[in-house]
């Protein structure tokens, strides 16, 4: 009760603040995006560079790197909660 009270009087509609959180979830997840895309790409690199180098070796393809996984599933997750947090905070402000 008196946390409603107290935003009433500050003006502060309660959205604003899981807005915020979910632009920054977003900002986050496409930052954590680019770290795994920037692994992945590192990875098909040095096999590239690897087989180009040593001729035995033939370059098919590479495996996926732990931090790529790790980093793109949090990149997943982070998105789909800034998305949810952001059409709360829109549905929140309708009512």
């Amino acid at each position: 009760m008196a946390s409603k009270k107290r935003i009433a009087e500050s003006g502060e509609k309660p959205g604003n603040n899981l807005r915020s959180l979910g632009i920054y979830m977003l900002v986050c997840g496409a930052l954590c995006g680019l770290i795994a895309w920037d692994k992945y790409y590192s990875a098909v690199k040095t096999g590239q560079e690897l087989a180009r180098r040593i001729p035995e070796i033939e370059f098919v393809s590479v495996g996926i790197p732990l931090i790529s996984i790790v980093c793109g599933a949090g990149c997943v997750m982070l998105s789909v909660a800034g998305v949810i947090c952001i059409w709360h905070a829109f549905v929140a402000a309708r009512v």
